[in-house]
């Protein structure tokens, strides 16, 4: 990776950095960004789990252990963004009443 390609990629995540950030904090667009977590987190459970099963069959337990436990962590970061989520629905809940 040459010096300018090393630039760019940490000005680029840099300023995605401080916008993920910018919207978390923002009381108005934090449910969004919570529930979009814990959408991609949640949301890639049953393929990991077809994965884990599919190489159960064919056979490789390690490959499939380490996906069911992939798995297990994906439900799990899913559960705490939920929760997460909780008090800004709440707030927001609230505030429309």
């Amino acid at each position: 990776m040459n010096l300018l390609t090393y630039v760019m990629h940490l000005v680029g995540s840099g300023a995605f950095a401080y916008y993920s950030a910018a919207q978390i904090r923002d009381s108005k667009t934090r449910p969004n960004i919570l529930a979009g977590f814990q959408l991609a987190e949640s949301g890639s459970v049953p393929f990991l789990t077809a994965l884990s099963e599919r190489a159960a069959a064919e056979g490789d337990t390690w490959l499939a252990q380490k996906l069911k436990q992939h798995a297990s962590d994906e439900t799990r970061h899913g559960q705490i963004f939920a929760h997460g989520l909780k008090p800004s629905m709440a707030k927001l809940a609230r505030a429309k009443t």
